[in-house]
């Protein structure tokens, strides 16, 4: 039979690897955020957050924070006490002087997995207690009451909670709430414009797979102006958001001159409201002038300017009818990046003549030009385009389902953690799609890459290097 002595060896060992992979790891769910806890079926009759000496009656490390979140339920009472530590140390030595008190010595090391996640489970006074910590997070979480069913039920709504908190990936959501303390809402703008190479500037016909709209499909009509375009978005936004990023999508939409461009820009600024002037263009159609009128708006907005890249690979921009090269994404970032313009690039990241070394290649490509975010770009296929007809021909191979969540995973574990997400999959057209999405909804793809991400323990910038 193994003593004390071996275990406590054992778990020193255990404890130095696990720390080790602990301080790689970077994604968890934030300590503040809990505060908005708010279970169906129970009365929160308070919420706080401060910094004590104390926890019951156990001394807690300097600068921890305390959260007390006291719920009614069958007219008991119920506490919720979620603690975050300054580090993950700390953490765990409070853990297991709170266990060993509460139970036993033995117990307190057969309480946990060292730094990664422990729990305890037993009776404080009359009431019942279930405390677990996740070292990740650096928060310890204990939840007391009369009826040990309400306290699982709680645990569980906890659990289920942080996991709607936790990403595993620089999301723009996320990102927005922190940078403006709240939701920002995007509104798709549809200002009525064309493509250089649609019209005979770069080419004829535009890219193999762009439908008509020019992705204005999920937009308003043009003939709708652009200020009516935004007040009908808002209303419909109302009582889920107050803020607004106003997002020229559809074309290429800096493709006119600058006296135009500007009194257009200018219609979307309707509201105070409005945080964001996001416009997505095309590398090639962002002359100097241009990109000084988008830097004079930073004076009343933040701008975000939009490039769509769609691959780092030459010949697959020569294949999808691009009309323009790397060279001009690379020239077009740097002169907007000295006006300290915003980048993001788009990318279609299962186009069927790039493989996973182009896809490794452009998580580099947006690593390497310092770009602040990235939209990913699931193909469709639509009729009436080129692609569509080399699909109906069967001239194409199109990636699976899971072959793309691959991809994305892949792209994501390249790219700096710094990078925001903007978008992860695109949704198809309604009508005349042959090819979208596999038949599911966007949100079904972005949820199957969250459980596969969480099911490898992996995030974005697992593989980053500077």
């Amino acid at each position: 039979m193994k003593t004390l002595a071996n275990v406590i060896k054992k778990w020193k060992i255990l404890l130095i690897i696990n720390l080790f992979l602990v301080s790689t790891l970077s994604f968890s769910a934030n300590f503040e955020e809990y505060i908005e806890f708010n279970p169906a079926l129970y009365e929160v009759k308070s919420r706080e957050i401060t910094s004590e000496s104390t926890f019951l009656h156990f001394e807690l490390p300097e600068e921890t924070s305390k959260m007390t979140i006291l719920l009614e339920r069958n007219n008991s009472t119920y506490k919720i006490y979620i603690l975050n530590f300054k580090s993950i140390y700390k953490l765990n030595s409070f853990w297991y002087n709170f266990v060993e008190e509460l139970s036993s010595e033995f117990n307190s090391f057969l309480s946990t997995i060292p730094v990664f996640y422990g729990r305890y489970n037993g009776l404080l006074d009359e009431d019942v207690l279930y405390s677990w910590f996740i070292g990740i997070d650096k928060n310890m979480f204990v939840i007391i009451g009369p009826d040990k069913n309400i306290v699982e039920d709680l645990k569980y709504k906890v659990d289920k909670f942080r996991w709607f908190l936790v990403k595993y990936y620089n999301n723009l959501s996320s990102y927005l709430k922190k940078r403006y303390g709240q939701r920002v809402q995007r509104l798709p703008i549809n200002a009525g414009f064309s493509c250089p190479n649609k019209t005979g500037e770069k080419g004829f016909g535009g890219c193999i797979f762009c439908e008509k709209t020019g992705s204005a499909f999920s937009s308003t009509s043009a003939d709708v102006s652009i200020s009516k375009q935004l007040e009908l978005m808002m209303k419909r936004y109302e009582g889920k958001a107050s803020k607004y990023m106003a997002y020229f999508q559809s074309n290429t939409n800096t493709y006119a001159k600058v006296e135009k461009l500007k009194e257009l820009y200018d219609h979307s600024l309707i509201s105070e409201d409005i945080l964001i002037l996001d416009i997505s263009t095309r590398p090639d159609c962002v002359e100097e002038e241009k990109l000084d009128l988008i830097a004079s708006y930073k004076e009343k907005v933040d701008v975000f300017l939009e490039f769509g890249v769609e691959s780092t690979n030459t010949r697959t921009l020569s294949y999808m009818n691009r009309g323009h090269y790397l060279s001009d994404v690379i020239d077009a970032t740097l002169r907007a990046k000295k006006r300290n313009i915003e980048i993001i690039y788009h990318y279609i990241i299962d186009f069927p003549t790039d493989d996973k070394n182009d896809v490794v290649e452009m998580a580099k490509f947006a690593n390497v030009m310092k770009v602040q975010g990235v939209k990913l770009h699931s193909l469709y296929i639509t009729e009436n385009t080129v692609l569509g007809e080399k699909y109906k021909n069967n001239e194409i191979k199109i990636l699976t389902l899971e072959e793309y969540v691959e991809r994305i995973i892949l792209f994501l574990e390249y790219l700096n953690p710094e990078i925001v997400i903007h978008r992860l999959a695109a949704d198809p057209p309604k009508n005349g799609t042959l090819h979208g999405n596999w038949g599911k909804r966007k949100i079904e793809i972005i949820n199957m890459i969250d459980k596969e991400m969480k099911e490898r323990g992996t995030y974005q910038g697992i593989k980053y290097k500077e």
